[in-house]
């Protein structure tokens, strides 16, 4: 049996991608196989048996030994620390308000909570449209209870 469970023979194996929960029993968060970033036409991607990069991404660096179990063989190994899977948590305190004064406004609130380039990009979009309908004296548009049900298609 593979280090994946897999019954099958290296050859047969096709599976590009591994992506886990977050699993205690498992030392890989990802696992998987680089294609070419122009995709000829009729590309196939290889099966498992064919040499090819790989790319792990794990909570703690790999030993020899678990390297082992995953891989019959490898040319080369480089590893990078990359915090490429955060561990939220909720914040410690109260997060602080998106309106602080009157036109004025904190566009990262929100980062106390998690914080991400998307979380900063859906931060300014929802600042932008606060302070248009705040200018606009719109304060029926400000704080809608189906809001969030309507924008979530959209975002």
């Amino acid at each position: 049996m593979s280090f994946l469970g897999s019954t099958k023979k290296a050859s047969d194996f096709t599976v590009s991608d591994i992506l886990t929960m977050d699993s205690k029993d498992s030392i890989i968060n990802s696992l998987s196989s680089i294609d070419p970033v122009q995709i000829p036409e009729g590309y196939i991607r290889p099966p498992a048996s064919v040499a090819k990069v790989w790319k792990v991404f794990s909570p703690q660096p790999l030993t020899q030994e678990q390297l082992q179990d995953m891989f019959i063989t490898w040319d080369s190994l480089s590893e990078t620390r990359w915090l490429a899977y955060p561990i939220y948590r909720p914040p410690q305190r109260k997060t602080p308000p998106f309106i602080l004064h009157n036109r004025l406004y904190y566009l990262n609130a929100v980062e106390w909570a998690a914080s991400a380039m998307e979380m900063s990009a859906i931060s300014a979009r929802n600042v932008a449209l606060l302070a248009h309908h705040r200018w606009h004296q719109q304060e029926g548009k400000v704080d809608q209870e189906d809001l969030h049900t309507r924008l979530r298609g959209e975002l």
